[in-house]
Parts: C-alpha cells; sequence; structure tokens
C-alpha cells in the first residue's frame, strides 16, 4: 500500500500578466513589513542611543 512514487514539475505555465499583478502584490505588501521593521530599528537605535 505504500509504495513510493517520485514526482518531477518541469514546468509552470502562468501568464505573464499574471505574473506582473503577483509581483505588484508582493511590492505592496512589502511596504508595511519594511515601515515596521524601520520601526523596530529606530527604538532598538535609540535605546542603545541612550546609553552612551
Amino acid at each position: 500500500m505504500s509504495e513510493e512514487q517520485n514526482v518531477r514539475i518541469v514546468g509552470v505555465s502562468i501568464p505573464f500578466w499574471d505574473k506582473v499583478w503577483l509581483m505588484v502584490g508582493f511590492a505592496l505588501a512589502s511596504i508595511p513589513a519594511m515601515v515596521m521593521l524601520g520601526v523596530i530599528g529606530a527604538f532598538i537605535a535609540a535605546t542603545f542611543g541612550a546609553f552612551k
């Protein structure tokens, strides 16, 4: 019953404009993440700067 099967994917067919919208979505989703990282970095820098 537990016979092993190997599967290899050799290609994915995605239309060009779907790829473009996917990358635009990634770019827009990264903006809030970068803002949060900037706030955290500023907080850490201010904390360590206060000890100087």
